[in-house]
């Protein structure tokens, strides 16, 4: 869901800034609490609270804290709507992006280009 999604949803959220690191939430930031193959998100629902997060996306069924004052911004998958959200939020995107991959040559390749 983007950003522009998320008041046409009804969700009146500021949002200062993105991260689904709960150690760089900033007050204002949506949190992003994204199931992991180790750890899952939500168990740093709590730290993003106290960092002072506006808004936490997270997987639906997902509950916050009671008292928590953000806004809970449930998706069947939160990943991709944090890709849509960050686009929406940074919005610069580059016209090119170009990867240089292989077993060797590759700093040459880069330095020659």
């Amino acid at each position: 869901m983007q950003l522009s999604q998320l008041i046409n949803a009804g969700y009146d959220v500021p949002v200062e800034g993105v991260t689904a690191d709960s150690r760089q939430v900033r007050p204002g930031y949506l949190f992003a609490a994204l199931p992991g193959n180790k750890v899952d998100g939500n168990s740093y629902i709590n730290d993003a609270l106290m960092h002072g997060a506006s808004a936490i996306l997270a997987k639906t069924g997902t509950k916050l804290p009671a008292g928590a004052s953000a806004t809970l911004i449930e998706s069947e998958n939160p990943r991709k709507e944090l890709a849509h959200i960050a686009s929406e939020f940074y919005r610069i995107q580059p016209e090119v992006i170009v990867a240089v991959t292989g077993t060797s040559g590759k700093t040459s390749t880069v330095s020659f280009t």
